[in-house]
């Protein structure tokens, strides 16, 4: 397996995730601007930690960011299912 490759393509599906929120749920006002750019600063956080060795979360930090994604994912859910 090639783990750069691979890594680069779960790069395209992040954007891609990026995009249909920004483009489909930001822009038809169904999510706040504000929780979309929180949503940016966390996936880069987390993806430019795994390029810094040592880089460590202290797990309540980590809870926070899993709890905001998980409410993230449940919100974005209902959007699309109802719309």
């Amino acid at each position: 397996r090639d783990v750069e490759r691979s890594r680069g393509l779960g790069d395209v599906y992040k954007r891609q995730l990026q995009f249909l929120i920004r483009d489909v749920l930001v822009k038809g006002g169904k999510i706040e601007k504000e929780i979309y750019e929180k949503y940016l600063t966390l996936a880069s956080e987390l993806h430019f930690a795994s390029y810094r060795k040592g880089k460590y979360f202290e797990k309540e930090e980590l809870k926070r960011y899993l709890d905001f994604a998980k409410e993230l994912l449940i919100k974005v859910k209902y959007i699309v299912k109802f719309s």
